[in-house]
């Protein structure tokens, strides 16, 4: 199995040097296409929140297929999404077609938005064979995929937030896995778009977006994560009694559940008393297979919707609207949690 990151947020109180663990187990190495690195350093009164969703869903046909896929998006049954035919969706009904979805963010009453990253991939349509074939496929079983039109890496997602217009992002960066990879491959992208929430303050905005490319075959995952930071004009009381540190990181590492544990240092903020919050969001989170694991500190995280200790990242988003599933069979997202991943898209840590 592999795990795929797409979003991170810390909020740490009494820690000055923070070790963040992503695990599944084994003895090989996590390929780094692209190591993490810094896109977000600000102290503020204020804090983030992550949201997510998939814009891949169950297949509609064979009846027998769709009736077991509608069962794991309930939370039950044995499968993931290597059983299915997975397909493109357009939940949020977008002139730029599918591949869409929607969200919401909640923004507290008198905060305004300071910075938004938004991230997206999945697989890319493509597969190396243990016999070095090159397979247009996202698992090594069934037929070819059907892909989106255009190519991944220059395809822009569009973003819509509350009534406003959706409009295309700016491809801040891209990462696409070496054809030599073995296994699926994965692309991952990301985008400022802090301007696209200009005059969002004290709302539960509705976040559409869409445009998302992705492959419709057996096993394919697609989706998007967005990271908000949000800031007051002084100390408030309930959300910002005191100032904090916000991070964000982006890159790109292959979780292989081969991999030995990769580990990213968050450091370079000031002690204080408080607990420590956190978020991720990652795509190929197999909800029913369980070994992978999230650590702080060198401390295991439970998962919040299950309290799991031993199965991080199980395909469960938080923030999702449309479509909103126990398990959407692509990525995983939650404002205290973690997800099961194999490319590490690593957004927020707020520390405080």
């Amino acid at each position: 199995m592999t795990t795929s990151l797409a979003a991170l947020a810390l909020a740490a109180g009494s820690l000055g040097s923070l070790p963040l663990t992503l695990a599944a187990a084994g003895p090989a190495a996590a390929d780094v296409v692209e190591p993490f690195g810094k896109r977000y350093d600000e102290s503020l009164y204020g804090d983030f929140t992550t949201i997510g969703n998939t814009v891949t869903g169950c297949p509609t046909a064979p009846a027998d297929l769709a009736a077991r896929c509608a069962t794991s998006a309930a939370g039950q049954g044995r499968d993931n999404n290597n059983t299915f035919v997975m397909e493109r969706i357009n939940t949020a009904s977008m002139a730029a077609g599918y591949g869409s979805s929607t969200g919401h963010v909640v923004i507290p009453a008198g905060a305004r938005v300071a910075y938004a990253r938004l991230f997206w991939g999945g697989n890319d349509g493509t597969h190396k064979g243990p016999s070095g074939a090159r397979l247009k496929r996202c698992d090594i079983s069934g037929a070819d995929v059907v892909t989106s039109p255009g190519d991944h890496a220059t395809t822009a997602p569009h973003i819509r937030v509350g009534a406003g217009a959706a409009t295309a992002v700016s491809i801040d960066s891209m990462v696409t896995d070496p054809a030599e990879t073995s296994g699926p491959h994965y692309y991952t992208g990301e985008s400022d778009v802090t301007a696209a929430f200009a005059g969002v303050t004290g709302a539960d905005a509705q976040v559409a977006v869409g445009n998302i490319w992705a492959p419709d075959g057996r096993g394919c995952v697609a989706g998007w994560s967005l990271t908000v930071v949000y800031e007051f004009a002084g100390p408030e009381p309930t959300f910002a009694p005191n100032r904090r540190n916000v991070y964000v990181y982006g890159g790109h590492v292959l979780q292989r559940s081969t991999s030995p544990a990769t580990t990213i240092t968050v450091d370079g903020f000031h002690r204080t008393t408080g607990k420590a919050r956190a978020s991720v969001t990652a795509y190929e989170g197999d909800w029913n297979t369980p070994g992978d694991t999230f650590l702080v500190d060198g401390r295991n995280v439970t998962e919040a919707h299950t309290g799991n200790t031993d199965n991080f990242f199980v395909s469960e988003d938080d923030g999702a609207v449309s479509p909103k599933q126990a398990n959407n069979l692509s990525i995983a997202g939650t404002r205290r949690g973690f997800a099961r991943v194999v490319y590490v898209r690593l957004s927020v840590y707020a520390t405080g």
